[in-house]
């Protein structure tokens, strides 16, 4: 029984513009030859094509929190800092009872 490949069958593309072509197995695959790509951007016209993606930029960096301003306790936390409360109404109450009876 032959080995079933999940990487196949595929679409190979041409960078001329032929029509892709379906291949089900490497061997095949290789037989077309290195111009033939799995990628359907091969076969744009070059003024069709997506221009390559940018770098991501980094992020800026938060200048640090001076010493004087942290707790000396060892907690990380700022001294006179506040812990931020959610604004709006605290949810609803849910009643314990399951059946209305």
């Amino acid at each position: 029984m032959a080995e079933i490949d999940c990487d196949y069958p595929r679409m190979m593309f041409h960078a001329s513009g032929l029509a892709p072509v379906i291949v089900f197995n490497q061997t095949e695959e290789k037989a077309l030859g290195p111009e033939w790509s799995r990628k359907i951007q091969a076969a744009l016209p070059t003024e069709q094509k997506p221009p390559p993606v940018p770098a991501p930029e980094p992020e800026p960096e938060e200048p640090p929190v001076p010493a004087a301003a942290w707790a000396h306790d060892g907690s990380g936390i700022a001294a006179g800092a506040r812990p931020k409360r959610p604004r709006g109404r605290p949810p609803k109450r849910q009643s314990a009872t399951l059946f209305h009876g």
